[in-house]
């Protein structure tokens, strides 16, 4: 059964402009897409996705509907965890619920998410995955992720310049 990873918007953007989005899902994971997240997609200004229903038609990609315990859930870490905003904690519950992985590239919602021990990871171990499946290669991944990096995409300095280092001598 593979692994479900419930992701927040930063994720599918991140992957699109570094343009591994079709690889990303080539890696076996069930990639699931919370409503609320694909409608905060949808209402995004500039808009990354020219054809946001096109990121649905990819395999392994399923769009989540919210069960109402997870919007009971949702609202008692919004009364717990004031930072991240509606849609990821929404993103949250939905991860808690199903005991799956949330994947995010926002730093309040993955301080939420060990706060409650859900497993979370970000973008960089999703591009990690993908050279280590060799789903990408070590080069493709270095160019992907300085291409997130002057689109100013919000990813840890650190851990990015130790990827860019390993990825380039490969």
């Amino acid at each position: 059964m593979p692994l479900v990873l419930i992701t927040d918007a930063n994720v599918w953007i991140d992957l699109q402009v570094g343009k591994v989005l079709a690889e990303a899902v080539k890696l076996g994971f069930d990639f699931v897409l919370p409503d609320v997240i694909h409608a905060e997609l949808e209402d995004s200004k500039p808009a990354v996705f020219e054809d946001l229903s096109l990121l649905l038609e990819l395999e392994h990609i399923r769009l989540g509907g919210l069960p109402p315990e997870a919007v009971s859930l949702a609202e008692r870490f919004a009364s717990q965890h004031w930072k991240p905003q509606s849609p990821d904690l929404f993103a949250l519950a939905m991860a808690k619920l199903e005991e799956a992985v949330l994947v995010t590239g926002d730093k309040d919602l993955r301080e939420a998410a060990e706060a409650e021990e859900i497993e979370v990871h970000g973008t960089l171990w999703l591009m990690e995955a993908m050279v280590k499946q060799k789903v990408l290669t070590a080069r493709r991944a270095h160019s992907s992720l300085r291409r997130m990096l002057k689109s100013d995409r919000r990813l840890p300095e650190g851990e990015c310049r130790k990827l860019l280092r390993r990825w380039s001598q490969k």
